[in-house]
């Protein structure tokens, strides 16, 4: 899997002032779902920390497509029951917007998944104001968990110098 980025023309990844990014900066956020369709299943969970592990949302939503999902149920643990009374994705959209918009650097496990999930779930203004998704290899401005490691022995491997070119002794 690639990893990901989300293109912000105007923001950087890091900090001008010391060339880091600062805890705050960090999301990292994942989806909880009735299954894996965009166009079937609902959202049950967005939830969402920064970098210092702070809760930035842990929300809890009403489906409105599926009425039960064992199969995910399992995985989870999330009931039709837990879901009953609890609020619309949609009436959630502008905090999660915002959530994006914030973050200088976003981080997910699957998060091809996820975005894909918001894109099929989010009312379509909303779905439309999402920060823009790309594949790029290595790239620092969101990162896919999957890929991660894969990536930083990529990175690791181009720091390293490299090996000169055997020669052949000739006798």
């Amino acid at each position: 899997m690639d990893d990901i980025i989300f293109r912000r023309a105007t923001q950087g990844v890091t900090s001008p002032q010391t060339g880091l990014i600062v805890p705050e900066d960090i999301m990292v956020f994942d989806t909880e779902t009735t299954g894996l369709s965009k166009e079937r299943d609902d959202i049950l969970q967005f939830s969402a920390i920064d970098g210092a592990g702070h809760t930035l949302m842990n929300q809890l939503f009403h489906p409105v497509r599926q009425r039960s999902w064992p199969e995910a149920e399992r995985v989870n643990q999330i009931t039709p029951q837990d879901v009953a009374d609890a609020p619309l994705l949609e009436d959630m959209a502008d905090n999660i917007l915002q959530l994006f918009r914030s973050a200088r650097l976003i981080v997910a496990y699957n998060v091809r998944f996820d975005y894909n999930m918001l894109l099929g779930n989010l009312p379509p203004p909303a779905a439309r104001a999402l920060p823009y998704l790309q594949a790029f290899p290595c790239a620092p401005r969101i990162r896919c968990h999957v890929a991660l490691p894969r990536c930083l022995r990529r990175d690791a491997s181009s720091r390293q110098p490299q090996k000169a070119a055997k020669t052949r002794r000739v006798r």
